[in-house]
């Protein structure tokens, strides 16, 4: 972990694993896995690039700031575990300006609310195979699942 003045720079491994930050603005590499993901307090970014390799479960605690999914390519797949909400703690999912970036789910019944999450140029939410519940953002969303 590279130590910055706002926070720390956390750079998971492709396992599954527990990613926890500090109260500073922490970036947050996920690396692959299915893992658990703290930032928390301050205004936290995590980043995801390429296909799906796990579904990710988020719990920013911090009650301050403005936390932040993005892609760092263009067709990145970003995995969610089932029970992402507003409870998770992240104020906006996005495609950081790149193309064909896609929030995907499992084969498992999925229960996603982004109706609190500000999604910006996310091209599709695909729950995947299951018996999935999936409650859209206040914007136009594609949903497959």
């Amino acid at each position: 972990m590279a130590a910055t003045t706002f926070g720390k720079t956390i750079r998971g491994t492709s396992k599954s694993e527990t990613l926890l930050g500090t109260t500073g603005n922490d970036t947050i590499y996920s690396g692959g896995g299915s893992d658990f993901l703290n930032g928390g307090s301050g205004s936290d970014t995590y980043i995801f690039s390429g296909s799906v390799s796990g579904y990710s479960t988020f719990k920013d605690s911090g009650s301050s700031g403005w936390d932040l999914v993005r892609a760092s390519a263009s067709g990145t797949q970003i995995g969610l575990a089932s029970g992402f909400g507003s409870a998770s703690g992240i104020e906006e999912i996005s495609s950081g300006g790149r193309s064909n970036v896609k929030i995907v789910g499992g084969s498992s019944a999925d229960v996603w609310s982004f109706s609190a999450t500000k999604l910006t140029g996310i091209s599709m939410i695909d729950a995947g195979a299951g018996n999935d519940t999936v409650t859209g953002s206040t914007g136009n969303d594609t949903i497959k699942g």
